[in-house]
């Protein structure tokens, strides 16, 4: 624990106590006219209050060091100047006198937090209370006894000050360490949360795509043996026959989404080997293209790529929902910033891809979650799933994702590969679903 968090009361309750010490000290100055100082002792007294309240400015929490010689100084003058007041109106012998010996364990209980300070006080106490114990003077025994019991007041004040300044100090501590402890159970508990909505989906989509698969075998079944009557037919229903084929295209991709949703439950395990990186991202282009009309899509892809070691459905996978979620953050802009672009490069001894838009962009709060399960900045629309599994597809590749810093406004996402060693088999390509998880 920083000495900080003591510091800044600690001013405050200087502040105050300077207030209260002056007002204790100026209200004294009637019974001076009394002593054997009389008016002259009277004004002492009333100027020792002017400066005390005069320096109260001085303390500020923004101002430590300066607060501090402040109050130094200020301990200083008013132990010099008690002393003065104690020999104009009776010395030793005088009531006042014994008040001497206890202004430092005074000083102790207004300022608790200021140890330094009130030492000080209790070197000018027993340096200015023994010169007037000289001056009278006294036996060298009165002297001594003088001394120590000045200083066992000022030892007893400064450690009483420490001690009390080492109890707020592990009070601070205790509470510091109470929020942490509480931060991080609230942690514990949204990622318990998240685990269990994890757990939630994977298992109602094992569920959608077990209700979903059994049909889909009939209905691709029945589109099969209607496009084999229509090839029987002859050529009058070749258009008729294209509409088939694009029909079991569209039941196939359905069975890689079925697919795709048990992943959610189990652990699947794709084949990674040696790929293609330019065909796979032109794949990606095609797919992604029909998203967004209004957008678009484009491909920049180096010439002569090494291979790189990926799973085609996952690469492709990853690069559509990039894509479409580029798409859908570059239409609600301008016309000249309605794009999505997509390039690949060598880069060391990997593949660079980066997928660009003309979005707004990010905040910096959405930067720092931005690949957390159910976290989605399209609200209602989103899922929230479509960057974490995203991620998860590409480390599935051996490579990584990142979101980069742009120049200016949109996302810039890089996909880092491993060039695929010599020798590495080639991964053989597999349907990708025409889909973007939001």
């Amino acid at each position: 624990m920083s000495d900080r968090a003591l510091q800044d009361p600690a001013l405050r309750h200087a502040r105050r106590g300077l207030v209260i010490s002056a007002v204790a000290i100026g209200i004294q100055a009637p019974f001076d006219l009394g002593t054997a100082g009389g008016a002259g002792t009277a004004a002492i007294r009333l100027a020792w209050t002017a400066l005390i309240l005069a320096l109260v400015p001085a303390i500020s929490e923004r101002r430590p060091r300066r607060s501090h010689a402040a109050l130094h100084a200020t301990a200083l003058i008013t132990a010099a100047t008690a002393a003065l007041v104690i020999a104009r109106s009776g010395g030793t012998a005088g009531p006042r006198f014994a008040f001497l010996v206890a202004l430092p364990l005074l000083v102790a209980v207004l300022l608790p937090s200021l140890p330094w300070i009130t030492l000080t006080l209790g070197l000018g106490v027993i340096a200015s209370g023994t010169a007037v114990v000289v001056a009278e003077p006294r036996p060298l025994a009165w002297v001594a006894e003088w001394l120590l019991l000045a200083s066992v007041s000022t030892g007893f004040a400064v450690v009483g000050s420490l001690a009390y300044r080492r109890s707020v100090r592990q009070a601070l501590a205790a509470e510091h360490e109470r929020a942490e402890v509480a931060a991080r159970l609230v942690e514990s508990d949204r990622r318990r949360a998240r685990a269990e909505r994890l757990a939630l989906a994977g298992r109602v989509a094992a569920g959608v795509a077990h209700e979903i698969a059994n049909p889909l075998c009939f209905v691709k079944a029945n589109v099969r043996f209607v496009r084999e009557r229509l090839q029987e037919a002859g050529p009058g229903f070749a258009d008729a026959t294209e509409a088939a084929d694009e029909t079991l295209q569209g039941v196939d991709r359905i069975a890689q989404i079925v697919s795709d949703m048990r992943g959610l439950a189990r652990e699947g395990v794709q084949a990674v080997g040696a790929c293609d990186v330019g065909a796979l991202v032109r794949e990606a282009v095609r797919l992604a293209s029909g998203r967004q009309a209004a957008v678009r899509v484009e491909a920049d892809v180096a010439p002569c790529l090494p291979t790189a070691l990926a799973s085609p459905r996952l690469l492709v996978q990853a690069l559509v929902n990039l894509l479409v979620n580029g798409a859908d953050a570059a239409v609600a802009g301008s016309a000249e910033r309605r794009w999505v672009r997509v390039s690949a490069r060598a880069d060391g001894d990997g593949v660079r891809i980066e997928v660009a838009d003309g979005g707004p962009g990010f905040t910096a709060e959405a930067r720092a979650r931005l690949f957390e399960p159910f976290f989605t900045t399209k609200g209602a629309a989103g899922t929230g799933l479509g960057l974490a599994l995203t991620r998860e597809n590409v480390q599935r590749c051996q490579g990584t994702l990142e979101l980069l810093d742009g120049p200016g406004p949109g996302a810039v996402f890089l996909l880092r590969l491993p060039v695929a060693p010599a020798g590495a088999e080639e991964a053989l390509p597999t349907p990708v679903p025409f889909v973007g998880v939001a």
